[in-house]
């Protein structure tokens, strides 16, 4: 997005719980949770904007099952 941020969406069910990571590389303990812990999933589709910091290069994102 122009102003920096990143609109993310996946798949989900309502009788789920997410949480949302993201890193600058993929070293897995560089990972920092977004979106302000659980995310409850939405039927279809659930969807979340971060702003990562201004000075980020690249972001990966993963996006956790809580729940089973």
């Amino acid at each position: 997005m122009p102003d920096g941020s990143v609109d993310l969406s996946w798949s989900s069910k309502s009788d789920k719980t997410y949480r949302v990571y993201r890193t600058e590389s993929l070293d897995f303990l560089n990972y920092r949770a977004v979106g302000g812990g659980a995310i409850s999933g939405e039927a279809g589709s659930t969807k979340l904007t971060d702003t990562p910091p201004g000075d980020a290069e690249k972001m990966f994102y993963w996006i956790e099952v809580e729940d089973f």
